[in-house]
């Protein structure tokens, strides 16, 4: 299950990367503005966003949260989505999203991160892998759902959006075209649509070359 993948990644976050402030979680086909990451993380959502931790945490006292900063999660949200209990149609590439009343008993989600690509401050993975660890089992099998959605509600973790960002997922427009076009202050992340006739490679260096050029000119404006 994609869950444990995901999960176990966390965990070797925690043991090797304990110091990290953020764990960035991408999927293998998605290629990165890693400037605008940057950006964004320098500028410390923790000061940005005026929130308060809520005391109201449903873990035990060994997985309380002590550090000063708040637990966050950033990315691309699906606001109230339904549970999708059956295929719409026939030609519809949903049996990995179907999930059943004993899996999840509630008619819609609670707010979660898109799958492509999610930010995770630190706090906010320790507080997930202890909440997991108490767990004798995964019954549900949507990881991104799971783990940016389900979890951080019942811990009260707050998720948003990567603000004034951009992700293509249209397999239409191609990644090349999607960094050249989009303002370079928004292009954040591109979904590659593979054509197997190339080497990944290749892709990548397209996709790059347009990025370092588009960081030139937005830097001569």
């Amino acid at each position: 299950m994609n869950i444990y993948r995901d999960l176990s990644i966390l965990d070797w976050s925690s043991k090797y990367c304990s110091q990290a402030r953020f764990i960035f979680k991408m999927n293998g086909l998605v290629f990165l503005n890693p400037f605008l990451l940057l950006k964004f993380i320098n500028e410390n959502p923790n000061d940005r966003f005026n929130l308060e931790f809520k005391d109201s945490i449903h873990i035990a006292d060994s997985c309380a949260h002590t550090d000063a900063r708040l637990p966050l999660l950033f990315g691309f949200i699906h606001l109230n989505e339904d549970v999708l209990r059956h295929k719409l149609s026939t030609n519809q590439q949903s049996g990995n999203c179907l999930v059943n009343k004993a899996e999840y008993p509630c008619d819609t989600y609670p707010n979660y991160l898109n799958d492509n690509a999610y930010l995770i401050s630190n706090d906010a993975r320790n507080l997930i892998l202890c909440t997991f660890y108490r767990q004798s089992k995964i019954l549900f099998p949507i990881s991104n759902i799971y783990i940016t959605g389900i979890l951080p509600e019942y811990l009260h973790i707050e998720r948003y959006s990567l603000i004034n960002y951009k992700i293509n997922f249209d397999s239409e427009i191609s990644c090349e075209e999607f960094f050249i076009e989009t303002n370079p202050l928004q292009a954040f992340a591109c979904v590659i649509n593979i054509d197997l006739s190339k080497n990944i490679f290749e892709y990548y260096s397209i996709y790059w070359q347009s990025i370092i050029n588009s960081q030139i000119e937005n830097n001569e404006k």
